[in-house]
């Protein structure tokens, strides 16, 4: 289930970089769009402001959660926050990789 589990969280926080990617870039269309005063700038701004802060956040829950399944300790919270921001941000891989690492923290005992 550990292997299972990493491999869920690397291949959603993939997914992250490219919606982080994509953030950026619709920042940057916002951005542009306000200063030539075009109508739908705004909520291109706003929606890639937040795809930009909503992804860095689960990069680096996602790199907590990684490495808390090598660390030789039991320790079931960044699992069960995985399993919440997945639910949030609607990606099945993290939910997925919450439960593989809530099961293989507990295997061995």
């Amino acid at each position: 289930m550990k292997n299972a589990s990493q491999t869920m969280y690397r291949i959603g926080r993939i997914i992250n970089y490219v919606l982080l990617g994509l953030g950026a870039l619709l920042t940057l269309i916002g951005i542009i769009g306000l200063i030539a005063g075009t109508e739908g700038a705004a909520g291109l701004l706003g929606y890639g402001l937040m795809l930009v802060i909503t992804n860095v956040v689960a990069l680096i829950l996602a790199g907590k959660a990684l490495a808390s399944l090598t660390d030789g300790q039991v320790n079931n919270k960044p699992h069960i926050i995985m399993i919440v921001v997945g639910a949030i941000s609607e990606n099945p891989l993290f939910v997925l990789g919450g439960i593989f690492g809530l099961i293989a923290e507990h295997q061995g005992n």
